[in-house]
């Protein structure tokens, strides 16, 4: 898979080097926001705009937020375009989304996140290239021959801002409980220690994003995760049971959307077992 992509991504790299100049004053940039590594979209999206007669200014994966705004203000483009594929690189993104805003520079946005995910398409204040590439690239084309003005959804609620930091702050404590009791458990530490951070990382973006309910999908991915590694069922279990167990031990009222989602869940069996 690995080297199918590699060769792909080299192959697309010399077709857009091989492409004719500009014949548009259109310029589009284009990257990834942070920590999102998948980029092939992206760039077989710089090569249909190059195709167009756009100019296009790719920056490629992980993008960090410095290097984004420094090029901002250099190129000065018509268009932003970035992609996330899952829900902590879509919160990555609607903070790069936010910049733009600020910088008057329209965005158009997409990934396979938006695509799962329809109700996230509303959180990010730009337009929603769709779900293929000539979809994207007949929208972008839309946007910037007739410019339309668009709602920012604004920052996530204050108690929902203030869970993510102290949620992030008793990281180290909800990890220790984990660890603790994974001692016992018939399974690899990198696929624990993976399965931990990703469950973190998608409350924290969730919180980011403004809605927890976000996070089902992440929830059965990590059911998969362990699933593929030869956990039983019981295991599984288990394993969230004792991590909403932490989350509750170790979070305080300032913890309370978090606490409150994971009893909703209990309730109508769709979160973390109890």
């Amino acid at each position: 898979e690995h080297l199918a992509s590699a060769l792909a991504c080299r192959r697309l790299d010399a077709l857009i080097m091989s492409a004719a100049a500009p014949t548009r004053r259109l310029r589009v940039l284009v990257a990834c926001p942070p920590r999102e590594e998948h980029a092939f979209g992206l760039l077989s999206l710089t090569f249909l705009l190059r195709r167009r007669g756009m100019a296009v200014v790719y920056l490629g994966a992980d993008v960090p937020r410095d290097q984004m705004e420094a090029t901002l203000e250099s190129t000065q483009p018509h268009l932003g375009g970035m992609a996330a594929q899952r829900l902590p690189t879509a919160a990555s993104l609607l903070e790069m989304a936010q910049m733009l805003c600020q910088q008057d520079v329209p965005l158009g946005f997409g990934g396979l996140v938006f695509n799962l995910l329809p109700d996230l398409q509303t959180r990010i204040p730009g337009h929603f290239l769709g779900e293929t590439l000539e979809g994207a690239v007949q929208t972008i084309e839309q946007v910037l021959t007739a410019p339309q003005s668009l709602e920012n959804p604004g920052s996530a609620r204050r108690d929902y801002r203030e869970a993510l930091v102290h949620l992030r702050e008793r990281q180290s404590l909800v990890e220790a409980h984990l660890w603790g009791w994974l001692d016992g458990l018939e399974l690899p530490h990198s696929v624990a220690a993976t399965a931990i951070e990703h469950l973190i990382d998608d409350i924290a973006a969730a919180l980011a994003l403004g809605d927890l309910d976000l996070l089902g999908a992440d929830i059965e991915w990590v059911r998969g995760l362990l699933a593929n590694h030869g956990l039983p069922e019981d295991g599984r279990h288990l394993f969230l049971k004792t991590f909403g167990q932490a989350l509750r031990r170790n979070l305080d009222e300032r913890g309370q959307p978090i606490v409150a989602w994971l009893e909703r869940g209990d309730a109508c069996g769709t979160c973390l077992p109890a």
